[in-house]
Parts: C-alpha cells; structure tokens; sequence
C-alpha cells in the first residue's frame, strides 16, 4: 500500500507557494484562472504547429495544481512531483539534465541510487509505454 498525500499549490506547504505576500482568495482564483487559460493556448498553440496531427505538451513545475512529495532511489533521494490530474503522469527532472526547468528541489541523481535502472527500448515497461502512446 502507498500513501501519500497531495498539495495544492497555493497550500502553505507548496513550494511553489508565494512566500513575499499573502494573495487573498480572489486573487489566488484569478492567478488559477490565468494557468488554465494558458494551459488551453500552450496546446491551442502546438495543436496549430502540428498540423492537428500530434504533438506533445510541454511540461513545466509552474503549471502544476496539485504537488505530491516523494522519494526516489535507494537511498531515497526526496523531490516534489507534479501530479497531472488529467492523466496517470508524474513528473519529475533527474541528471544529467543540460537545460532543466528551474525548480527548488534538488534533482534526482540515478547515480546514487543503487535501485536505479534504465529502462531500454526492449524492456516489458518499454514497450507497455509505447503501447499505450501508440493509441
């Protein structure tokens, strides 16, 4: 069993949490309603750059809702995941990385987690996530 629990981002408990001054209600809404119009055009956007064929949408910490903290590796190395309600994704930046998304958490180094393995393009969790991309 897992447990775990997930935090909105305007939680005081988030990290992505403004901590310079206190938005009241109104204005957290508002700052809600902002992400999810951008959301909408970032992929009203690519849609268009595609052609309406396929596309991928980027993913970046500032668009997160909801946040979940976790551990990773052995020994477990703790980062802040986003949680994207709309799908089975979790997301979260490890190294090497040349040009990463700013984020406070340290990034998770499979280097030192002695459970860390690659998954290769023939692997069963390979091939499951091609799959499942493919429909």
């Amino acid at each position: 069993m897992i447990r775990t629990e997930m935090i909105h981002r305007d939680h005081p408990a988030s990290p992505l949490r403004s901590t310079s001054s206190e938005k009241t209600l109104k204005e957290r809404f508002v700052d809600a309603l902002k992400r999810g119009n951008n959301r909408i055009q970032s992929i009203a956007h690519h849609i268009a750059v595609g052609g309406g064929k396929s596309f991928q949408s980027p993913v970046s910490s500032g668009n997160g809702e909801y946040l979940m903290p976790i551990s990773l590796g052995t020994p477990a190395q703790k980062s802040t995941v986003i949680v994207d309600t709309g799908s089975d994704l979790m997301w979260t930046q490890c190294l090497p990385c040349d040009s990463c998304y700013p984020q406070n958490d340290p990034l998770f180094n499979p280097a030192t987690s002695s459970t860390y393995k690659l998954a290769t393009c023939t692997s069963a969790l390979c091939q499951v996530m091609q799959l499942a991309s493919s429909t």
